[in-house]
């Protein structure tokens, strides 16, 4: 931005009455003018409430020792997913997740040594090689005398080059990593980011609502109920989809550790498959009970 625009973007936040200011606007992060803002609130107002039309009420901290004390204290200030996690969305309960960042101590700790070693002073040399290796091919590459996308070319794509050796993720699928960060936490009330099909959107609302599904009625459940067939029948709607809960079962189990995923569960989730596959079988037996084609969709 030029001079001119700069100045104006600073006079716009110092001159804001404070109960308009919200930080939460993507608008500011995206127009590079959100540092003036944070400057702004850090002068006279560094424990800020806000009312998003989006996000809804919140509150923000912009000064270090604050912010550092919030940090520290998780006795009250918590990052658990259960009790609403890290982020400015409230998600509902059954969507919250515990990962790393959304965990307190002392479980956070615990699990934080597990990537520990990847951060040694010799493995961090090892990777600052890489680092500028990729830096520089990444540069070296781009367009030149044309207009490009820096953002697209060079943040996103180092980004995720370094997650995807952190994570030792393949790297020629090293885009799907933002993908699924888009897909995550994207706003559930907007425009579909990826340009989805409804029936897909459907289709992965159902992955996150029924991912326990298959594991819980296969091991848990009697297999040769027609009332256990038929709740799944109610709940998954597609032989489709239930292929699709038990690949995400296996996978699922397989990335808690090889304990999780047994002989013994791969044969009940086979066995409940098998049920709807079988001809004349959970299919009559589906129509029998008078689900409705719509609601139980057969290949």
């Amino acid at each position: 931005m030029d001079k001119v625009t700069i100045d104006a973007a600073r006079h716009a936040a110092f001159s804001a009455p404070l109960d308009q200011i919200d930080v939460s606007n993507p608008k500011l992060f995206q127009d590079d003018t959100i540092g003036h803002y944070f400057e702004r609130l850090r002068r006279d107002d560094p424990v800020h409430f806000s009312r998003s039309p989006v996000f809804g009420d919140y509150w923000s901290v912009t000064r270090y020792n604050d912010i550092m004390d919030i940090e520290t204290n998780h006795s009250v200030f918590s990052s658990a997913a259960s009790l609403g996690g890290i982020t400015i969305r409230d998600v509902p309960a059954d969507f919250r997740r515990e990962s790393f960042i959304a965990m307190d101590q002392p479980r956070h700790s615990a699990q934080r040594k597990t990537v520990a070693p990847m951060f040694t002073p010799t493995h961090l040399d090892q990777l600052a090689i890489n680092i500028r290796k990729r830096s520089a091919e990444c540069l070296d590459n781009l367009p030149r005398n044309e207009v490009f996308d820096w953002v697209d070319r060079v943040s996103v794509e180092l980004t995720t080059q370094m997650l995807a050796t952190l994570f030792d993720f393949p790297f020629e699928d090293r885009r799907l990593l933002t993908w699924w960060s888009d897909m995550a936490t994207g706003d559930p009330d907007g425009a579909d980011p990826a340009g989805f099909d409804p029936d897909d959107v459907e289709t992965i609302v159902t992955m996150v609502q029924y991912h326990l599904l298959i594991p819980d009625v296969a091991t848990r459940r009697d297999l040769d109920d027609p009332a256990t067939v038929a709740g799944i029948a109610r709940q998954v709607g597609s032989i489709e989809r239930l292929e699709l809960l038990g690949a995400l079962t296996e996978a699922d189990s397989l990335a808690t550790g090889p304990a999780a995923w047994s002989a013994w569960k791969e044969q009940l989730v086979r066995d409940l498959h098998r049920a709807f596959e079988t001809p004349g079988g959970a299919r009559r037996l589906v129509r029998a009970l008078g689900i409705s084609r719509s609601v139980w969709r057969p290949r």
